[in-house]
């Protein structure tokens, strides 16, 4: 949708930080909440039409939208999205055996 040395260069116009596309499901969240009357963007303002797409700053705070491949790269049209979910933590491995007691020779019975 953008051309790619494009996005190389935009920058999040409050932190400066980068920005990527949005994920498909990024966008579906955002659109279904743009359909219930309940997406706002930074000013408080209510989002009352689909994002065409969608670009979200390198922390993932904010995402900013995209309509008819023009991206909206004010503050207060950013929107405010949920935090990601905390990784879940690695399994802990499985405890070693422990090692079986050492035999002398006079406890091996002899054949």
């Amino acid at each position: 949708m953008l051309n790619p040395e494009l996005l190389a260069v935009l920058r999040c116009p409050e932190t400066r930080q980068t920005l990527h596309l949005a994920e498909e499901a990024q966008l579906r969240e955002l659109n279904a909440r743009v359909a219930q009357g309940t997406l706002h963007n930074q000013a408080g303002r209510a989002v009352t039409r689909p994002l065409d797409a969608g670009l979200v700053r390198a922390d993932a705070a904010i995402c900013y939208p995209i309509f008819q491949g023009l991206p909206i790269l004010l503050v207060e049209e950013g929107i405010a999205l949920p935090p990601a979910p905390a990784p879940a933590a690695p399994l802990a491995p499985a405890p070693l055996p422990l090692p079986l007691p050492a035999r002398d020779a006079s406890s091996v019975p002899h054949t």
